[in-house]
């Protein structure tokens, strides 16, 4: 129970919280007692960082929640719906990027609805391609890790990048994903499995 306590305290999202700050006190020791995994998640267009835990699980779609109620979902890492954030993803259509990390080439299509400033629903089509990058190693809480990096364009009403860095094994351990114009890019980085 203290474990949880501890995750509670650090997973505010808080804009006066430092992302350097808040991942130097998710320690090696602490994370190795943590008895859930661990996700943290920086959106710099807005200045915040936080902690989430997992809260369900909707066949591959995983949903994760912060201490102030920001909640995220993911379909095998990729990004598909936010919420408390403003502006918020709605869902997504990420089957043909999912396939592209598990090495389907070729272009595929993206839909993604955002909810606006006057709390309507906007639906955005993308055209996609998913290149490969090669590797590098990526520094994991449990040491390093190989990771392939991918580089996903995808073009629409304005043109957007998705990075992934996934590991042998197919875990997305980093990446840098478009949620909506107003929210920017959400950096996530899985730091306990």
């Amino acid at each position: 129970m203290r474990t949880l306590a501890l995750l509670l305290v650090l997973s505010g999202c808080a804009a006066a919280i430092d992302p350097v700050d808040l991942r130097a006190r998710l320690t090696d020791d602490y994370i190795a007692r943590l008895a859930v995994p661990l996700i943290l998640v920086q959106v710099p267009q807005r200045g915040l960082v936080a902690t989430l835990v997992p809260t369900g699980q909707n066949g591959t779609v995983r949903s994760w929640r912060s201490r102030d109620a920001v909640q995220l979902s993911y379909d095998q890492g990729v990004l598909v719906a936010t919420r408390g954030l403003g502006h918020d993803l709605m869902s997504a259509d990420v089957a043909g990027t999912v396939a592209a990390l598990r090495g389907r080439s070729g272009q595929y299509d993206r839909a993604s609805s955002v909810v606006d400033g006057a709390f309507r629903t906007v639906v955005t089509h993308w055209t996609c391609a998913m290149s490969r990058h090669g590797g590098l190693s990526h520094d994991a809480p449990t040491g390093p890790v190989a990771v392939t990096v991918f580089v996903e364009t995808c073009t629409g009403p304005t043109t957007i990048e998705n990075r992934y860095h996934v590991g042998a094994d197919g875990v997305l351990w980093w990446s840098r994903q478009w949620a909506s114009t107003e929210v920017g890019v959400l950096e996530t980085e899985r730091m306990k499995r």
